[in-house]
């Protein structure tokens, strides 16, 4: 994201969400090597790359705090398996009674396929 700073992402963020300062769609999001955000009861909170380390705090901190949030996000949508939205299940391969099993389940739904940008 070049000219990255805080502001320049919430000024984005707030022109495709309405609730973005009071019940934000997306309420976590990284941008690797720049920053975290996650809004919170107090609003938006921000954990900068901390270049002269090069350590990606920012990244620990976006995967803390979705792991945090992951009980409220199951019991709002009636206990998914996270997972899914995760990985493609269809490639995962099944151990039954001690034998592999490459790919026993049906393929879904293709939401998302991956391509090449021009």
């Amino acid at each position: 994201m070049k000219n990255y700073s805080p502001e320049s992402f919430l000024n984005t963020y707030k022109k495709i969400d309405p609730k973005w300062n009071s019940a934000p769609v997306i309420s976590q999001v990284c941008i690797a090597g720049k920053g975290s955000f996650c809004f919170t009861d107090q609003g938006w909170i921000h954990m900068a790359y901390d270049e002269a380390n090069n350590i990606h705090e920012e990244v620990i901190s976006f995967l803390a705090t979705i792991v945090q949030d992951l009980p409220r996000t199951e019991y709002s949508r009636g206990v998914p398996r996270i997972g899914y939205y995760l990985v493609d299940t269809y490639t995962t391969d099944r151990i039954i009674d001690g034998k592999l099993h490459i790919r026993p389940w049906r393929p879904g739904k293709l939401i998302f396929k991956l391509q090449e940008l021009e």
